[in-house]
């Protein structure tokens, strides 16, 4: 089973307060039978091999704006039977979110776009509701069900499409999150997100975010710009993948996913999208400043790779990806001292979190691996920021820091954020800076209206199994104008005995 780096407990927290900073059952026949056809109407065949989606594509077209969204490649998987959706929902203990509907996975390869407009590709799972199989009552004989596009396009125009931000995983090439089976007793809370949509009625697309297909420059780890345009293009993909797509977007995302999402929000105007993007869902998102990962190599906090190469690990997966991406291919291992670099290649190729820096290769603290120019530069201004962060080197990295927590959009979709009291991840004074920070760029009486809820009871995971019922209602409300959902508890349900605080000083938040 893949390591997901959200299971690993990064301790951020301890950084950021140092800087200041009614079921529809089926009937059994149904399940019986199986699904006859394709849900979704597509405007191309969907017969690809899987290992193709993350092949090279050969000779394909001058990149330009008007090729975002175009299917590469398009792959038809399983069915997952109502049967089996329903026990993995409860196997991952999904609250509020019965199996309603088989669901078909599919998977594809569409064209997007990376920093200075350099064209590229992003693979994706994209999960549907396939149609159920009745049995006549006069003569037993199975019948399909009207198409999901018929009755969606009954139900007040249909439910949005779900655009899925992900959260962190290896950043190997081969590492692909779209490569798992949603369905499969070994996938997680994440990936039965994604089947508790497609069962109620939703096409939702998760894109790896581009440079999980071979060829492709690296993945930008929590880039803003990077994850943002895959999301955005994945809804090109999907209006030019299915006839009648939906007209409305939902995007919603976890823990690097809600850092995803958000940035997604600040960039749908500028860059812009297919549809219109009426919500955006964070869940316990990372939204602390960005130079928090420049605080993590500072010897002010002591981290070393024998008791903290989790949280050192992230942060060289931050630096090395940003490096590779706005300075060139190659120039990520530059930051490092030579004598490491070969363990480094093999680190960011591993799809093992578990296997992160060694000591015996990296040494025992960031000076030990990193440029000293380097080192210097962004550990100073990680930790106090302002004129620390006055170098040249220094002020590359802190411009790159700020850009990665963009201003949302006051006038764009409306935010909802939710954050879990026992979350190990993300630490309830991380999740503080996060409300603090879209607190201020969505006021109150901003179109773009912000939203927080807290869970008193469950921890990084659980949050998604717990609250996606409620989060299925709000994005009713917000996409087909149906009721809200009940208020839900807000701060004070992840507060502590003392007062919530992200302990960041005035005008020193980015």
């Amino acid at each position: 089973m893949r390591i997901r780096g959200s299971e690993v407990v990064l301790c951020l927290m301890l950084v950021v307060a140092a800087l200041g900073c009614a079921a529809n059952v089926l009937e059994d026949a149904e399940l019986e039978v199986g699904v006859a056809r394709e849900a979704l109407l597509m405007n191309r065949a969907c017969n690809d091999s899987f290992e193709s989606i993350y092949a090279q594509p050969r000779n394909l077209p001058r990149h330009d704006a008007s090729r975002r969204g175009d299917i590469v490649r398009c792959s038809t998987g399983r069915t997952i039977a109502v049967e089996e959706v329903r026990a993995g929902l409860a196997r991952r203990g999904f609250i509020g979110v019965a199996a309603q509907r088989p669901v078909q996975i599919y998977r594809l390869t569409y064209r997007t776009e990376r920093l200075q407009g350099r064209g590229d590709v992003s693979s994706a799972i994209l999960l549907a509701p396939a149609p159920r199989l009745r049995a006549t009552s006069e003569s037993g004989q199975v019948e399909t069900e009207e198409s999901i596009e018929t009755d969606a396009l009954r139900r007040g125009g249909g439910p949005p499409l779900i655009v899925f931000g992900h959260g962190t995983v290896p950043y190997g090439q081969s590492c692909g999150y779209s490569r798992l089976d949603p369905g499969s007793d070994e996938s997680d809370r994440e990936l039965g997100a994604l089947v508790a949509f497609a069962t109620q009625g939703y096409t939702v697309i998760m894109p790896d975010y581009a440079g999980f297909v071979a060829g492709s420059p690296i993945s930008g780890y929590m880039l803003s710009d990077d994850e943002a345009r895959s999301l955005l293009d994945a809804t090109r993909a999907v209006r030019k993948l299915v006839r009648n797509p939906p007209s409305r977007v939902v995007m919603v995302g976890h823990s690097q996913g809600g850092h995803a999402v958000l940035s997604a929000q600040a960039q749908a105007r500028s860059y812009g999208l297919s549809g219109q993007l009426v919500g955006v869902a964070a869940l316990a998102p990372f939204w602390a400043p960005g130079r928090t990962f420049g605080a993590i190599f500072s010897p002010e906090f002591m981290f070393n790779t024998t008791e903290h190469s989790p949280q050192l690990a992230f942060a060289v997966e931050y630096f090395y990806t940003h490096a590779e991406l706005y300075d060139g291919r190659g120039r990520g291992v530059e930051l490092f001292k030579p004598q490491v670099r070969g363990a480094l290649s093999r680190f960011v190729a591993s799809c093992n979190f578990y296997e992160p820096l060694r000591p015996e290769e990296f040494g025992n603290t960031a000076a030990d691996f990193l440029q000293p120019d380097f080192y210097n530069a962004v550990t100073a201004c990680g930790v106090y920021g302002g004129e620390a962060c006055g170098s040249p080197l220094a002020s590359t990295w802190h411009n790159r820091f700020r850009a990665d927590r963009p201003p949302l959009d006051r006038s764009g979709a409306p935010v909802l954020m939710w954050a879990a009291k026992n979350d190990r991840v993300i630490d309830p004074s991380l999740s503080k800076c996060a409300i603090d920070k879209i607190a201020s760029d969505l006021p109150a009486g901003s179109p773009a209206k912000f939203t927080f809820c807290g869970d008193d009871d469950a921890d990084h995971e659980s949050l998604i199994g717990d609250q996606l019922g409620w989060i299925t209602r709000w994005i009713e409300a917000r996409a087909r104008g149906a009721a809200e959902p009940e208020a839900c508890p807000g701060e004070s349900a992840i507060q502590g005995s003392e007062p919530l605080s992200c302990l960041t000083p005035p005008g020193n938040v980015d």
